[in-house]
């Protein structure tokens, strides 16, 4: 047996599905752009961070957005790919010690931040107060 409801309350219920379901797709939308902001600022704090290096190796630096349907599963990556040129130096300039490079040495001279080891877990945790201040500023704006 069908449950048959009266066609304005019908109406009703329908317009309202109908806002929850653009809510949903707005609160995505400001989500993704939240993420997308904040993979953007790592990305560019990681590549603050990274040793100087002749020819492609902050070109190897990638970043991707993953959404995957609801509002929690957005992620941000920021990465080089083992396929990408400088991926070997990126692995042993970020895993080992070394010592640092004259140009290395003099962009960490002029950029403010320790430049050589660890630069992409550095970029992460050294900002993951102000990515977590910046996240829950604009949820409260989506929220409210």
């Amino acid at each position: 047996m069908k449950l048959e409801l009266d066609k304005d309350i019908q109406k009703q219920i329908d317009r309202m599905i109908k806002k929850a379901e653009m809510a949903e797709k707005e609160i995505r939308e400001e989500g993704a752009q939240i993420v997308t902001a904040v993979t953007d600022r790592l990305e560019q704090e990681t590549l603050k961070r990274m040793p100087v290096k002749e020819g492609m190796f902050e070109k190897s630096v990638m970043k991707k957005i993953v959404k995957r349907g609801s509002f929690s599963s957005l992620t941000g990556h920021v990465f080089i790919p083992s396929n990408a040129p400088g991926s070997d130096y990126a692995m042993y300039t970020h895993e080992w010690d070394y010592k640092p490079g004259e140009k290395s040495r003099a962009k960490e001279d002029s950029g403010g931040v320790v430049v050589g080891r660890k630069y992409m877990e550095r970029a992460l945790m050294e900002n993951a107060k102000a990515f977590g201040n910046y996240i829950v500023s604009q949820l409260r704006k989506v929220f409210t």
